[in-house]
C-alpha cells in the first residue's frame, strides 16, 4: 500500500495511538499469524537494501549466540560440566541482559509485549528464524504459500545480483 501510495506521490504517515488505539494485527491466532508472514517475508527480504539485510542477519546472528551461549553456560553451571566451552558466565549474563534491554527498547515503539518477550528473546527469536525459513521454502522452493486458506501461486522470479544478469 505504502509503494502504491508513494507511485502516487502521496505521503504515508504512522501516528501512534498510545492506549487510545490498540489493535490485533492477527485477531484468529497463531495460524493466521503464520500464514501472513509465511506469505511476505521472504519476499520481503529480498527487496531489502544488501546492506540493510546484513546488518539484520547480523543482530540476529548476535542474539542467536548469546542466547545458545547463555544457555550452554547455564546447563555448564548446573551440571557441573566443564567440558563446555563456554567462557566466564558474568560475560554471558552482562550481554543476555544488554541484549534483553535493547530488544525490549525496539518492542516498546513497535507495540505492546508482555515481558518475557524481551527477557526470554531466544523463543520469539527462534519462531522468527522458524518462520522465516519456511517462508523462503514455500515462496522460493515450492513456489506457492498459504493465505486465508487458499493456496497462492507465485511468479517465478530470476534472482538479480549485482554485477550479473542470471
Amino acid at each position: 500500500m505504502a509503494t502504491v501510495y508513494a507511485r502516487a506521490g502521496l505521503s504515508v504517515r504512522c501516528f501512534i495511538g498510545g492506549t487510545s488505539l490498540r489493535m490485533r494485527m492477527y485477531p484468529n491466532g497463531f495460524r493466521q499469524l503464520m500464514e501472513g508472514w509465511t506469505k511476505n517475508i521472504a519476499s520481503g527480504a529480498e527487496r531489502a537494501d544488501r546492506r540493510a539485510a546484513a546488518g539484520a542477519a547480523a543482530w540476529v546472528c548476535c542474539h542467536f549466540a548469546t542466547g545458545v551461549g547463555g544457555l550452554l553456560t547455564i546447563l555448564s553451571l548446573v551440571t557441573g560440566g566443564r567440558w563446555l566451552l563456554t567462557g566466564p558466565w558474568f560475560l554471558w549474563a552482562v550481554a543476555w541482559v544488554g541484549l534483553a534491554l535493547q530488544f525490549r527498547n525496539i518492542l516498546r515503539r513497535i507495540g505492546s509485549y508482555r515481558w518475557w518477550t524481551w527477557a526470554m528473546f531466544p523463543i520469539p527469536l527462534l519462531a522468527f528464524a522458524l518462520l522465516f525459513t519456511r517462508s523462503a521454502y514455500l515462496t522460493y522452493g515450492r513456489g506457492a504459500v498459504r493465505w486465508r486458506g487458499r493456496s497462492i501461486r507465485l511468479p517465478r522470479r530470476k534472482q538479480q545480483w549485482e554485477g550479473t544478469d542470471a
